[in-house]
């Protein structure tokens, strides 16, 4: 995990590309242990657990690669960011990764979005959870 975690703060394209390739991946290997520590004590955040190579925010990397300049990032990220939706649990907080979405469909390049469609009906059947729905506001005229 460490070594990913080096990955992911490269300077080199290649290295980047790979480490946002593999983001899916590690999300769904390590996402209940990254919870657990960050839950235990909050370990993450003394001085033992800082140098902790689970000490990482994955939506946090999904963000960091949609603010990329480089295009292809961003195309690789459209072309994956389904994959969370698919990995997500029914309670865990999403709102950020919508916000990721929705940049990457108002991209001023034109490949992003495209990279970006054929996913989205995946992203749309499991865009609300739980956690999104219970954030709705309690308004009679919303249609609750």
């Amino acid at each position: 995990m460490s070594f990913y975690k080096k990955t992911t703060e490269s300077e080199d394209e290649i290295v980047l590309k790979a480490a946002l390739y593999n983001l899916p991946c590690f999300h769904l290997l390590y996402k209940d242990v990254v919870k657990q520590l960050s839950l235990d004590d909050n370990l993450l955040s003394t001085e033992e657990g800082k140098d902790n190579p689970f000490d990482l925010n994955f939506h946090e990397l999904y963000q960091k690669f949609a603010e990329s300049e480089n295009v292809e990032i961003r195309e690789v990220l459209a072309a994956c960011i389904h994959e969370p939706y698919k990995i997500r649990t029914d309670d865990e907080d999403m709102s950020n990764l919508h916000d990721i979405v929705c940049d990457l469909m108002e991209d001023t390049e034109r490949s992003v979005a495209c990279a970006l469609a054929p996913n989205l009906c995946t992203i749309i059947s499991l865009y609300s959870n739980s956690h999104s729905l219970a954030e709705l506001p309690d308004d009679e005229n919303f249609g609750r």
